[in-house]
Formats: structure tokens, sequence, C-alpha cells
């Protein structure tokens, strides 16, 4: 049985929205499922936007969030021209090695 962080989390909020004495929900199987398939779509949601490339409003937010970080008083840049095509690069180099690294430890 898997218990990393995001299962509990899941499991969690799925029995909070069903199973503690929800006036809407006082049939305990149907409760049960809806606990076990909220649980499925969570899971498949953070698969699906793990295996997805990152954005390029994504790129752009670690950008700017590096640069902020590098020169506190750069303001962010509108859009991914302003850094030029090897930073970009970079960037959503990371940004899908951070992903793979998740999927990864999903495995686990």
């Amino acid at each position: 049985m898997t218990t990393d962080n995001f299962t509990e989390a899941t499991r969690a909020e799925a029995e909070r929205r069903y199973i503690e004495n929800d006036p809407d929900y006082p049939d305990r199987e149907t409760a049960i499922a809806r606990t076990a398939a909220f649980a499925v779509g969570a899971v498949w949601a953070r698969t699906h936007l793990a295996a997805q490339e990152p954005t390029d409003g994504e790129v752009l937010a670690a950008l700017n969030a590096q640069g902020v970080v590098v020169s506190p008083k750069m303001h962010p840049a509108p859009s991914l021209d302003y850094w030029g095509d090897k930073p970009a690069e970079a960037m959503r180099a990371a940004l899908s090695a951070a992903r793979a690294a998740r999927r990864d430890e999903g495995k686990r």
C-alpha cells in the first residue's frame, strides 16, 4: 500500500468530503464508493499533469522567479522573448526533469 504524502492527503480529503457524518451521504456504501472514486481521480490528475511538458507560462514564471532571486529589483518579464531561447530551453529542461523525478517518486 502506498503511503506517500499525496496519497495520504487524498485519502484524508476524500474521507472529509464523503464519510465524516455528511447528511448528504447517509448510505455508507455510497460514501465509500465516492471516496474511492475521488482518490482514483486525484491519482489520475497527478499522473496526467506530471506527464505534460511545461507550458510557456510555467517556464516564464520560473525564469522570472529565478531573476528576482538573482536581482531583487528586477521586474518580471512579460514574455519569454525577454529571456531568449537558451535560458528558456534550460528552464524548460529543468522543469521537465523535476516532473520526471516526481513521476519516478510516485512509482516507489
